[in-house]
């Protein structure tokens, strides 16, 4: 008589990979669908052994999946289920460091960029060329704050998905780039302006927060490496 099937976890968004066995050097498996119901047969580290309601059944990462609960906090229905299990997610070291480093981008955009003059400017005031040509009269186009919003949301989809870690590590230089490429042309106008003027007059913690955000991202991979 075989055991009926009682979903627990539902497979996160946008989906997930399998393995044949709990082994990271086994070929993997079926891509996994999102949004799928599944119940969870065994646990081995971060592996979970989960079959599903046809009775296939495979090896995943435990850590991404969904909990299904019920409106008192049990489990067995999808109230309140969340696309991806942030608790799981943050437990989780080096993805915890990458997702919090992308929050910081995104918060840098908002905050100053540059001060002088009784005023304050941020990463929105400012369009994207000015890095790279700080005579630019241009103040249409992409402006440094969107340009680091789609850095923090690639940051981070990236991260749910457990995608390449080269990719996470380019995200991470690309978002430390952006505040070290501002500075060096604010550097050179400053330079060009009157003497005796200093960068720190003139520069706004935003660009720290910003740099800080990029090296959690940066440091994530390599630190999952070594867990690893």
């Amino acid at each position: 008589m075989s055991t009926p099937f009682v979903s627990t976890h539902l497979t996160p968004i946008p989906g997930m990979d399998s393995w044949p066995r709990p082994d990271p050097q086994a070929a993997p498996g079926p891509r996994i669908s999102e949004n799928l119901e599944v119940q969870v047969l065994d646990r081995m580290g971060d592996w979970a052994k989960v079959v599903f309601s046809n009775g296939w059944s495979a090896w995943v990462d435990g850590r991404l999946l969904v909990p299904i609960r019920t409106e008192g906090g049990g489990v067995g229905s999808q109230a309140n289920a969340l696309p991806f299990d942030l608790s799981a997610l943050l437990s989780d070291r080096p993805r915890g460091f990458a997702v919090g480093g992308a929050l910081l981008v995104a918060l840098s955009s908002v905050l100053p960029w540059a001060r002088g003059g009784g005023r304050s400017a941020n990463s929105f005031d400012t369009p994207a060329v000015w890095l790279v040509d700080y005579k630019t009269t241009s103040r249409g186009g992409i402006k440094i704050g969107l340009l680091l919003l789609l850095l923090s949301i690639a940051t981070v989809v990236v991260t749910v998905r457990g995608s390449d870690k080269r990719v996470e590590l380019g995200l991470g230089i690309a978002s430390i780039a952006v505040p070290v490429l501002y500075l060096v042309q604010l550097q050179r106008a400053i330079s060009s302006g009157e003497p005796g003027s200093s960068i720190t007059d003139f520069a706004g913690f935003g660009i720290l927060v910003a740099i800080a955000g990029g090296v959690l991202v940066l440091v994530a991979p390599r630190l999952r490496q070594r867990s690893g």
